[in-house]
């Protein structure tokens, strides 16, 4: 079993030696300093995930979580969702899954609802 951390920007030292990761989309918008540090992770090659913040209330359009996400080389990006309304998050996931099967095939990243 692998765990991605999520952590705080000044926590970020602690997992640098961790090769599989987790990043809040809005905070890296937000944050240069997250944002780069995952950057990094991303030129060396290490695992990332980029979660869309739905669960700590920071969503963000998902075509600005799709930006971040490329910006810093994820692997995986969890798809829109809205907690407690399956519906919704079922047609935000249809409504996103021509798009981002178009860019799993130029960007090679998986998309992944949770």
């Amino acid at each position: 079993m692998k765990v991605a951390h999520i952590v705080p920007t000044e926590n970020l030292p602690q997992i640098v030696a961790y090769g599989y990761h987790m990043a809040l989309a809005p905070r890296l918008d937000s944050d240069p300093a997250y944002r780069e540090f995952y950057r990094t992770l991303g030129e060396w090659g290490r695992f990332i995930i980029v979660d869309n913040g739905a669960a700590e209330g920071e969503s963000m359009p998902f075509d600005e979580v799709l930006k971040v996400a490329e910006y810093i080389r994820a692997d995986e990006i969890c798809l829109p969702d809205v907690l407690y309304d399956r519906g919704r998050t079922y047609n935000l996931a249809r409504e996103w899954r021509e798009k981002v099967c178009r860019a799993s095939l130029v960007w090679g990243v998986a998309f992944h609802i949770i």
